[in-house]
């Protein structure tokens, strides 16, 4: 089998046909799965945690998607079946996944376990994915699975050093080394991706001045929840093929080149300020390239980008075509006194236009990088 490891944005040259929507109208069966973390806690969100948003980032960029799960929690307006049990330790989940799936069965799995009485041995979590190949091989199927170092806790004490901090640590460190070990032996369809400092989950509580992303010394906040989900959207996208956004369109990647910077042009963005750009060509007034940045093709009708927030407040980016209306799905969300934090995303641009593409500011204010990766023609 093949192997994907999810360490960071990777960008290949490549043209490909997109496949049309009307040609593929199955969902990709997504199963959240682990604890208290995947349900979501009392007053975030309302038992939604990180996967309102993971599944707003997901529709709202064009994936067609089905959470899958015995159980269903959250506000309603949104796929709420998951497998997130309260409480549960990672050797609970292990005897009960291979009927979960059974069950519900799934293209890609979310799993975040550990956070309830962890140990710095692996075993528990290396049952669970031996569970989920069993399954795999009883039923001739493929699972991609998306294997978090889990989030860190706020320490119950403040007097150094925190011994809860340093075993989660040593978790992930051990969980991680052998999840390696089964992508090389085993040829295990794994994706690593990094909850515990990655995220920029800031572990102060969220009653603290200034405010952290934590609820409790266990679980985040709304604001910490959405930083989960957008690790798990990136890591999601490196597995499912990019959702048609017009039919018969081709993607080109191309080599980063940055097209925006508001540091260097145009200062931030104001909250709910809406700035209006270019996403090819001449694009050093915006503080992009002084080289420009070429379209292989002439004027795009969709570009892929990837845009950092460099946050001044607490808020989140839109992108949609220059001249339409916002939508309500963000890119990026940033909190104000947290590290930057960036996501990549396919926008439709406004062939013909003055402009190309609108980016507004949601609630804060923010600078704003954007790097265009690809173009659909």
């Amino acid at each position: 089998m093949k192997v994907k490891v999810f360490l960071a944005a990777l960008v290949t040259l490549l043209t490909f046909q997109v496949v049309k929507a009307s040609e593929s109208s199955a969902l990709d069966r997504i199963m959240p799965l682990g604890d208290s973390n995947t349900r979501g806690i009392v007053g975030s969100s309302t038992l939604s945690g990180y996967r309102l948003e993971l599944y707003s980032l997901l529709t709202g960029a064009g994936y067609q998607v089905d959470f899958v799960g015995s159980l269903a929690d959250g506000i309603s307006g949104f796929d709420r079946d998951h497998e997130g049990h309260g409480g549960w330790r990672d050797d609970q989940v292990a005897q009960m996944v291979y009927s979960w799936l059974t069950a519900n069965p799934a293209d890609i799995v979310l799993l975040h376990i550990g956070t309830n009485g962890p140990v710095e041995n692996p075993e528990d979590v290396e049952d669970i994915l031996s569970e989920i190949d069993r399954f795999e091989n009883d039923n001739s199927v493929t699972i991609w699975v998306v294997l978090a170092r889990i989030i860190n806790r706020n320490c119950i004490t403040d007097i150094p050093p925190c011994p809860e901090s340093l075993t989660t640590t040593n978790f992930n460190n051990n969980v991680i080394a052998m999840a390696q070990d089964r992508i090389d032996l085993l040829g295990d369809k794994i994706i690593i991706v990094d909850m515990e400092d990655g995220a920029g989950i800031d572990y102060h509580l969220s009653s603290d001045s200034p405010p952290g992303d934590m609820s409790d010394n266990l679980h985040p906040f709304d604001t910490g929840y959405e930083k989960m989900a957008n690790i798990w959207f990136s890591a999601i996208a490196t597995v499912l093929p990019s959702p048609a956004i017009a039919e018969d369109l081709t993607y080109t990647a191309v080599s980063p080149c940055r097209i925006v910077d508001t540091r260097l042009a145009g200062g931030s963005i104001p909250l709910g300020g809406i700035r209006s750009y270019n996403v090819w060509g001449d694009v050093a007034s915006q503080g992009g390239n002084p080289a420009g940045c070429p379209s292989p093709s002439g004027e795009p009708s969709a570009v892929y980008i990837n845009v950092t927030a460099v946050p001044l407040g607490n808020g989140n980016i839109l992108a949609y075509p220059f001249g339409s209306v916002a939508p309500t799905a963000s890119l990026v969300n940033y909190r104000f006194d947290a590290q930057n934090i960036a996501n990549s995303g396919t926008v439709k641009t406004c062939v013909g236009c003055p402009k190309d593409i609108n980016i507004k500011s949601n609630f804060g204010t923010a600078h704003v990088v954007i790097d265009v990766l690809g173009y659909y023609y």
